[in-house]
């Protein structure tokens, strides 16, 4: 029987709440979520406890901050305000919406709509997410081994390795 460990592409079915029941997201209704092991696909909590695990268990995983996204950053460079005149035009902004930045040396950096008044909408490089003690249903359905192609780019290529993509 095949386990997860580093290099198998995992592929299981989800419900995320937080530890104070809100529900965050699911995969119901979707396909399963694939993932390269051993390779950050997934916060650092959750692949920890996917270790080891074969197709048919179920388990629920408690991941804290420190091993999801981290507690939020307060300090003045963890946030940026930007006129609208300087954001892509043609993007119907909302909030908690995912931005790639360049950062000073050129570095791609994820930054996420928080606010917006007068023209001139609020950043923040902490992930919605940040300071939220995370709750897992997991359900396994499936595991392969990588392809070489997904092994060289460091992620799953969908549910059998042949979904394509742009990188």
């Amino acid at each position: 029987m095949s386990t997860i460990t580093n290099n198998k592409v995992a592929i299981f079915h989800y419900k995320l709440s937080s530890a104070e029941g809100d529900f965050l997201d699911s995969s119901e209704g979707r396909d399963p979520l694939p993932y390269l092991h051993g390779h950050h696909n997934i916060v650092p909590g959750l692949e920890r406890e996917m270790e080891g695990k074969t197709i048919g268990d179920t388990f629920t995983a408690v991941v804290s901050p420190a091993d999801a996204y981290g507690e939020p950053d307060l300090g003045q460079d963890a946030f940026m305000k930007v006129p609208r005149a300087s954001l892509p035009e043609g993007i119907t902004f909302q909030k908690g919406m995912q931005l790639i930045a360049e950062g000073e040396n050129g570095e791609q950096l994820p930054v996420f709509m928080i606010d917006y008044k007068d023209d001139v909408f609020t950043f923040t490089t902490n992930h919605p997410l940040a300071g939220v003690t995370l709750v897992f249903n997991i359900e396994i359905v499936g595991i392969r081994d990588a392809l070489p192609i997904e092994l060289e780019h460091g992620h799953p290529h969908g549910l059998d390795g042949s979904g394509g993509h742009h990188h």
